[in-house]
């Protein structure tokens, strides 16, 4: 035993003391789980068959549910449990309910602005559990608007509303089929999206990090293209009529008040 320099129960290293030849203790921390004992000495590695039972250590068996919106108890199960002073989800402190808490189980609940993640059960003196099971915070999204309602692919549309920090895509119609684009996330009451080229019109969908689908309210108008493909004659006298061709012409109408816009339009295309 003299030559051992380092000792480690259930994985975490630990203080030990050589008493003689044939024996030393090993000192049982706080944050250190049941497990094998193992000895290094000299590039020579020893583990116990025999596993050591830590009592008095907080253990995690499950939580339910997994997945819980604000508000509701979520139960983390597991044995000295009363041990533990505090409960994080992403290293923020959620509210514990110390009157159905007890040593086999603590109830707590999550808040609005709390999202996704892992929780961490922390004890003794800078002692933590990890608790292994992911919790999904079922954040409900609210939109509030979409500016503009109608624009053409390619161009940008901004989402508002509450909660938008959990989306994580935007589904525009395609007609049979949807597209799914990647927001940019401005803050969690704003998103800005760009309509993608096969997008038709519809209603959006949301995406939500757990992968449910919210639809929005209204229909988000794709204003068609306008191509010109050619014009004839391209040089005339004033009163003649010229014959323009492409496709979605019917646009101007909308698009354009006078024959001076449509002069500009044309001009601008190049033609």
């Amino acid at each position: 035993m003299q030559a051992v320099s380092r000792a480690l129960l259930g994985g975490v290293e630990v203080k030990f003391s050589v008493v003689s030849n044939t024996q030393l203790t090993i000192e049982v921390p706080e944050n250190v789980q049941s497990g094998a004992v193992q000895l290094q000495a000299s590039g020579t590695i020893v583990q116990s068959l025999q596993q050591v039972l830590v009592t008095g250590v907080p253990t995690f068996t499950r939580l339910e549910p997994s997945t819980a919106k604000a508000g509701v108890p979520i139960t983390i199960h597991g044995d000295s449990l009363d041990r533990v002073k505090e409960v994080r989800l992403n290293g923020k402190p959620v509210a514990v309910l110390r009157s159905e808490s007890n040593e086999k189980q603590i109830v707590f609940h999550v808040a609005d602005t709390d999202r996704s993640g892992m929780l961490t059960l922390h004890y003794g003196t800078g002692a933590v559990l990890t608790v292994t099971v992911p919790l999904t915070v079922d954040v409900l999204s609210t939109v509030t608007g979409i500016r503009p309602v109608e624009g053409l692919t390619g161009s940008s549309v901004e989402i508002e509303g509450t909660n938008l920090d959990e989306i994580k895509e935007v589904v525009f119609s395609t007609g049979s089929t949807s597209s799914a684009v990647s927001p940019e996330k401005i803050s969690a009451t704003r998103l800005r999206v760009i309509v993608p080229a096969d997008a038709t019109t519809g209603r959006i969908k949301l995406t939500r990090a757990n992968n449910s689908k919210q639809l929005v309210a209204g229909t988000f108008t794709v204003t068609p293209q306008i191509a010109v493909k050619d014009m004839q004659p391209q040089a005339t006298e004033t009163g003649h009529p010229i014959v323009v061709t492409g496709s979605n012409l019917d646009e101007w109408q909308a698009q354009c008040s006078d024959k001076s816009s449509l002069i500009i339009g044309l001009q601008m295309a190049g033609l």
